[in-house]
């Protein structure tokens, strides 16, 4: 229903924008600048109450809907009595259609880590990750990760949590700053919209390994093959239990989508997930990437990767002429770089620590950040590029700048913010 005020309880912000309710969800997208978005459950909803306008010169009616977690959303309605009729007749029999299932809320939040941020019981939370127990990547400082959990802490308690979460501008902007890796599972599946697919269908991967234990998978054999490839340098996938935890994911989706079954790449992008993630929801993750971030890239013919490829070639062409007529001059191939870049997320040509960051920017925006950190790569790295005259060059100069991703751009500089700055920052 468009021309609707929204608004939460505790919070004088308003926005605009149009209001959805679909068979499983009440949902919500501003049309202005603010960028407001959230789909709640229709599980989630513990109450709604329902009151005309007074005002004169503001017809229409007010909603308020109490959530599970006791957080308000309020909406003016600034439609006819006769449309808000029907549209609140439709809302009550959808909730009504709900109730026998309240039952499975509790038992599945006690599974989110941001309930236990909440409670301020993080260090008794026991996350199922290869993360958790063998460590994740990179140097953790804990004085900046106690920071980003503090402002998190802060946004989740106004805001929701979980399913009920509210995003707004300041949302995607901790998001760009780094998660704290407590919460980046958890934050990851919000915004691939993999979490609700978890909630719904809870249970189904379990099935999935249960009804297919005795038999190895349609793609066992390709699988097994790459299972020791999929980023060695991680313990966990030193181990038996890294091994087959990325055994039962890869499988299990052969299982639940056969006619896509498995293609390389897959095993690299499960592998970097399940350090955040447990088994159940990099299988949900992973099947959100197939069917509609990434549609096509994961198949025999990698046609979906295929054609991002044309499309990037052709931005280089259109923002780095030079460069592009460079790379056309001495028969450089820009896709024996950049296929594997989009095919693998980046984390196979950047260290894991900068590609969890690059990855926490895809899940909020979308495909489009393989287009922009790719574009932004080469304009970088753009003066040495044309000093290549061959693959292996072009190969090595990206190398090189991949290793040094974490070193100083302005080393020397006297403003103490500018020195800090990486090339990582740079990029972003």
């Amino acid at each position: 229903m468009t021309g609707t005020v929204f608004s939460l309880a505790n919070l004088s912000e308003t926005y605009h924008g149009t209001v959805y309710i679909s068979t499983s969800f009440l949902a919500f997208e501003s049309s202005d600048y603010k960028g407001c978005r959230f789909a709640i459950p229709l599980l989630a909803i513990r109450r709604v109450e329902r009151n005309a306008s007074t005002d004169p010169l503001r017809p229409g009616f007010y909603l308020a809907v109490t959530l599970w977690h006791k957080m308000v959303l309020q909406f003016r309605i600034r439609r006819s009595q006769e449309v808000c009729d029907h549209w609140c007749v439709l809302l009550r029999d959808q909730l009504k259609e709900f109730l026998p299932l309240m039952g499975q809320l509790r038992p599945f939040l006690r599974q989110c880590p941001s309930e236990a941020v909440l409670l301020n019981k993080l260090d008794q939370f026991k996350a199922r990750c290869l993360g958790h127990t063998f460590g994740y990547p990179g140097l953790i400082k804990p004085q900046r990760e106690r920071a980003k959990l503090r402002f998190w802490k802060e946004y989740l308690e106004t805001h929701g949590r979980n399913l009920t979460t509210v995003c707004l501008a300041e949302f995607n902007r901790l998001v760009r700053i780094g998660l704290p890796n407590e919460l980046r599972g958890e934050i990851w599946e919000l915004c691939a919209g993999s979490l609700y697919l978890r909630f719904f269908h809870t249970g189904e991967y379990e099935a999935l390994l249960q009804a297919n234990h005795s038999s190895p998978g349609p793609y066992a054999v390709e699988i097994e093959k790459d299972l020791n490839r999929s980023l060695p340098e991680y313990p966990a996938y030193q181990s038996k239990e890294g091994i087959n935890a990325l055994r039962r994911v890869l499988n299990a989706y052969s299982w639940k989508d056969p006619e896509l079954g498995y293609c390389q790449a897959m095993n690299i992008v499960a592998s970097a997930l399940l350090i955040y993630l447990d088994e159940e929801q990099t299988f949900w993750v992973l099947s959100v990437l197939c069917d509609r971030l990434l549609p096509g890239y994961y198949s025999t013919s990698m046609y979906g990767a295929s054609l991002d490829q044309a499309i990037f070639e052709h931005l280089v062409n259109k923002t780095m002429p030079i460069l592009d007529a460079h790379f056309k001059q001495y028969d450089i191939q820009l896709a024996v770089a950049c296929l594997p870049w989009f095919l693998t997320l980046y984390i196979n040509s950047m260290p894991l620590v900068f590609a969890f960051r690059v990855l926490d920017c895809f899940f909020l925006e979308g495909p489009k950040v393989l287009f922009q950190i790719g574009l932004a790569i080469l304009k970088i790295t753009g003066g040495q590029l044309l000093e290549t005259t061959d693959d292996g060059e072009f190969m090595n100069v990206l190398k090189n700048y991949f290793d040094t991703l974490d070193e100083l751009v302005h080393p020397e500089s006297t403003n103490p913010q500018t020195r800090q700055l990486t090339k990582f920052h740079q990029l972003l």
